[in-house]
C-alpha cells in the first residue's frame, strides 16, 4: 500500500506517531544514558516517576501543575498577539 492510498486522516497519525518517536529519540540523545536528576526535563520526570518509580500521585500532581502553567502562558501570548489575531480572522 502507497501513502497517496492511505486517508488523510491516517496520513496525519502515521506523521504525528513518528514525530513522537522522534522527540522522544532527540531527548534520549540529548540527556545521554543517565543524566542525573538536575537534567530532567518535566515530561521525562513525570513519565519515569509515574511509570517506572508508580508515584501515581506524584505524576498526577506534575501534570495538573504542567497543564496549569501552560494555560497561562496561553492567556498571556493570547492577550499580547489580541490585536494580531483579530486582524486575521
Amino acid at each position: 500500500m502507497t501513502a497517496l492510498a492511505l486517508s488523510p486522516r491516517t496520513r496525519k497519525r502515521l506523521v504525528n506517531r513518528g514525530l513522537d518517536a522522534l522527540t522522544w529519540l532527540v531527548l534520549a540523545v540529548m540527556l545521554g544514558t543517565n543524566p542525573g536528576p538536575d537534567a530532567d526535563l518535566m515530561m521525562t520526570l513525570i513519565v519515569r516517576q509515574s511509570f517506572s518509580n508508580n508515584l501515581f500521585g506524584f505524576g498526577a500532581a506534575a501534570s495538573t501543575l504542567l497543564m496549569l502553567g501552560m494555560l497561562v502562558w496561553v492567556a498571556v501570548w493570547y492577550r499580547a498577539f489580541r490585536r494580531d489575531l483579530e486582524a486575521t480572522s
